[in-house]
């Protein structure tokens, strides 16, 4: 926190990101630190007020993380200011410097890091061995949102992450490059994966 004009202390949403993220505050304290985010968040309706870049790229993962998905989902979707839904809304097909329309540059790659999210959230693919000779698969399915496909092409080759909803349940299929082997999370269970091509019918949605 740090003074407001006020003279009582403001809630920063960076500062509350870059100690959890490098395991700098007491480990005990990182869920209470996440879900205090989590709320200025949803107190701020579902806008980021005082990110930058740094934490920005960040924050996405780690309140999926912490079970904090919906919120993740509800903040990338935004369409008024400052969000990347109000430069889409405005016919904006690069990324700017800052969120302001006016800004300085209209060619930076700064906000592009909500790309990983995609991929590493919601498609839940995330290496854990160097070169991805281990992986592990685990999707978020936050509410209003039906499905996602997603790939990455490796060194050992391509993994592939596609869900749908299927009633309360959820469909996933999963593709496993050569050399690799998976931690698959589908519902309750967690698979350990060879390579190859995979269809499965996991639990209900969490």
């Amino acid at each position: 926190r740090t003074p407001a004009a006020d003279g009582k202390s403001a809630y920063l949403q960076y500062q509350n990101v870059l100690p959890v993220v490098f395991g700098i505050s007491p480990p005990e304290d990182r869920a209470a630190i996440v879900r205090n985010l989590n709320d200025n968040l949803i107190s701020n309706d579902y806008h980021l007020s005082s990110t930058g870049v740094f934490s920005g790229r960040h924050l996405p993962l780690l309140l999926t993380d912490f079970g904090y998905s919906d919120t993740v989902y509800k903040l990338v979707t935004q369409t008024s200011a400052p969000s990347w839904g109000h430069w889409i809304e405005n016919d904006l097909q690069t990324m700017l410097e800052g969120w302001s329309l006016q800004s300085r540059s209209y060619d930076h790659h700064y906000w592009g890091s909500i790309s990983s999210w995609f991929y590493q959230g919601l498609a839940g693919i995330r290496p854990t061995q160097p070169g991805y000779a281990g992986i592990t698969i685990r999707p978020v399915t936050p509410d209003g949102l039906d499905w996602v496909r997603a790939s990455v092409d490796t060194v050992v080759g391509r993994i592939e992450s596609k869900w749908q909803r299927v009633g309360r349940n959820i469909s996933l299929e999963v593709g496993i490059p050569p050399g690799s082997r998976a931690q698959v999370f589908c519902g309750d269970q967690v698979l350990d994966l060879a390579a190859g091509a995979y269809k499965f019918e996991c639990g209900p949605a969490k």
